[in-house]
Order: C-alpha cells, then structure tokens, then sequence
C-alpha cells in the first residue's frame, strides 16, 4: 500500500523525462536473468504538463515529435541477475526468489544496469489511431528461447496479453 501511495502522489512528469524499466525478468541467452530500463537523456526537452488536461501526457509526446528540434534520446540498459551480490532485508536469495517476486527491486548498488544501446525517438512519428488500435503487445509469443519472459507474473502475462489482444480485435471488428 505504501508504494501504491507513494506512486500516487509522484509529481507527473512528461514521458520523454520519465525513467522506465521491467519489474520482471527475461531470459538473456541460456544462462542469464536480466532486467531493462530505458534511462533519459538529462537534456531531453519538454514543456510543463496542463494539469486539467486528461491527455497531457499524450498531448505533450504528439507536441515533442512534431515540434521539437532535439528528440529525446534514452539509454537502454540490462540489469543483470546477481545471485552472489544481491540481498533483501541483508540475506542472499536464490534465483528463484528474486524471478518469482516481481514486487522485490534488484538494487542496482548490488546489480548495476549496464548500458548497451541509446534509443532516439523519430520526428512524427506517431502512429494514427487506426494503425494505433492494430498495434498489440505479445512477450511470450514474439520471444525467443534466450530471451523468454520469467517468473510466475510473465507466466500469467502470456495469457493476459492474448486475451486482451482478442477482445480489443472483437471490440474493433476484425
């Protein structure tokens, strides 16, 4: 509940000046567990968010990509599964403790990301609502062996993300 409420009460910021990263884990080739996140760029432009306007997040992206000279920019970077370094409440855990709790952070004092790419967002490149509505989200389906989502929460996520893409398809008459 703490962090539930914590989150709520988090200043809004727009998405090119948010941090992101996964809360579970994914295969990294046959023998590694791994985390992402996609960590921005400190000169990343953006205006103030209109606190009245639902869609200010939304609106303001749609602004950046149009109108902004410099795109954002964010680093990519993997976080490695650290079994040997890495603690909860001063203990050592085991593999399975660390992939089956998606609530637990890996403390990245004890398993620093590492960067590995940068990503740039692309001058209007929003998507219509059309193309938009046609887009879905399938981990498990659109992985390989080495990089499969792990963990009881990526488990339930297969079945999840199929079901959703199937009732948006209906709800869109295709």
């Amino acid at each position: 509940m703490a962090l539930a409420e914590m989150q709520a009460r988090q200043k809004i910021r727009p998405y090119q000046q948010l941090r992101y990263w996964s809360t579970v884990p994914f295969r990294h080739g046959p023998d590694d567990v791994v985390k992402f996140s996609a960590i921005p760029s400190t000169d990343n432009p953006a205006r103030q968010l209109q606190k009245a306007n639902p869609k200010g997040l939304q609106d303001e992206l749609a602004r950046h990509i149009r109108e902004d000279g410099q795109l954002s920019r964010f680093d990519f970077a993997v976080q490695f599964l650290d079994v040997g370094k890495m603690t909860y409440w001063g203990k050592t855990r085991d593999a399975k403790f660390w992939t089956e709790n998606a609530s637990i952070e890996w403390n990245e004092a004890e398993a620093p990301f590492h960067v590995v790419a940068t990503l740039t967002l692309v001058k209007d490149s929003q998507l219509s609502p059309e193309a938009s509505d046609a887009i879905y989200f399938d981990v498990t389906g659109n992985s390989t062996p080495d990089s499969r989502p792990v963990g009881s929460i990526n488990r339930a996520r297969c079945s999840a993300e199929v079901v959703s893409r199937r009732a948006r398809e209906h709800a869109f008459g295709r």
